[in-house]
C-alpha cells in the first residue's frame, strides 16, 4: 500500500511544480521514491506468483517505474515534474507476444 505521505508529497508536488521546490524538499522525494520503489516491488511479487510470463521476464522493479520528470520537448504543459505514479509491468515482446501488461497509474486528489 502507497503511503499517505507519498500522496501528500505528489499533492504538494502538483501545488508547486519547480526545481527549487523539490531541491528545497528533497528528503521528501527521497522518502517518496524509496516508498514507491517498496510497492513497486510488491506489486511485482503479487503479479509473479499469478503470471507466469512476469515471473519469467525477470523484471526489476526500479525499471518498471516512470521517472518523476517530464519530457518537456512536445508539450504544451512546460511543469518540470509529473505529480503521479505511474509502473507498467511488461512481458518480453510486450505487445506481440499476446501476453499480458500491466500498468498501475496513481495520483491523488482524482
Amino acid at each position: 500500500m502507497i503511503k499517505q505521505t507519498s500522496l501528500d508529497f505528489l499533492s504538494k508536488l502538483k501545488l508547486n511544480n519547480s526545481r527549487e521546490w523539490l531541491e528545497q524538499n528533497r528528503n521528501l522525494y527521497e522518502n517518496y521514491k524509496n516508498d514507491i520503489l517498496r510497492l513497486t516491488t510488491d506489486i511485482l511479487k503479487e503479479l509473479s506468483k499469478i503470471d507466469q510470463a512476469i515471473l519469467q521476464a525477470n523484471l526489476e522493479p526500479k525499471k518498471c517505474l516512470t521517472r518523476v520528470n517530464r519530457d518537456l520537448r512536445f508539450s504544451k504543459d512546460k511543469t518540470p515534474y509529473k505529480n503521479y505514479v505511474f509502473s507498467c509491468f511488461l512481458t518480453k515482446n510486450y505487445p506481440q507476444s499476446n501476453k499480458a501488461g500491466y500498468f498501475i497509474h496513481i495520483e491523488p486528489d482524482t
